[in-house]
């Protein structure tokens, strides 16, 4: 009877001892780091969305400065084109960049002032940009701030007599927006932005100039690869 008790323990210390052994073996494995998305390098993509302006237009009479009529006129119409650009990211959020983007569209409208008659169309327009952002791993908030530049044509018109010029006219910008990076290269935005081309001032008769002052806002859609 001792010697079943004697091969009973043995049996149980072997067994606690295998269990000891096995449990050195296993080794706890510490999860794999995954790091941040980074938002550094170039990118480049298309853009669409929808412009609408405001032209405050305004006729004076030369010789006595009386307003002879003005308007609000209010052109407005889809844009496509698109948009490039460089990231630096400094630390694990903070970001800031340079793009440059260039769009066409054929907003336009007119009204009447009066007895004068006048209307706003715009063929392009761009723009170059400092960016500034805080990111959220693969969400990136922005302000920017920059230059624009479209091509703005003007013509007034009264009885039979007609006034047209086309000019190229900078302003300034200033917009916000959110980068979404939906794989590691493709990057997905919306965006608003304000600009405003100031104001230019054309003689129109030996009796009458008019001014036309343009301001301007875009809310845009784009989709950008990551290189």
């Amino acid at each position: 009877m001792k010697m079943k008790y004697l091969i009973a323990a043995s049996v149980a210390a072997l067994i606690v001892s295998g269990t000891a052994r096995a449990a050195d073996i296993v080794h706890y494995q510490e999860p794999e780091f995954q790091p941040a998305f980074s938002w550094t390098g170039l990118y480049g993509g298309g853009t669409v969305g929808w412009t609408w302006a405001e032209a405050k237009t305004r006729f004076k009479s030369k010789a006595t400065g009386e307003v002879l009529g003005k308007k609000k006129i209010k052109p407005d119409a889809f844009e496509g084109g698109f948009y490039a650009g460089y990231n630096f990211q400094f630390s694990d959020a903070i970001l800031l960049g340079l793009e440059t983007d260039f769009l066409f569209t054929g907003s336009g409208d007119d009204k009447h002032l009066g007895d004068y008659r006048v209307s706003v169309r715009q063929k392009w327009n761009g723009a170059t940009r400092l960016r500034a952002g805080y990111a959220f791993d693969r969400f990136l908030p922005y302000v920017a701030v920059g230059v624009s530049y479209a091509d703005i044509k003007t013509r007034a018109a009264r009885n039979d007599v007609s006034k047209a010029k086309t000019q190229s006219r900078a302003g300034w910008n200033v917009g916000g927006g959110v980068d979404y990076a939906m794989t590691d290269h493709i990057i997905l935005r919306g965006e608003y932005r304000f600009t405003d081309f100031g104001k230019d001032t054309e003689t129109f008769n030996r009796e009458a100039k008019y001014r036309v002052k343009y301001y301007q806002n875009d809310f845009r859609l784009g989709v950008a690869y990551k290189f």
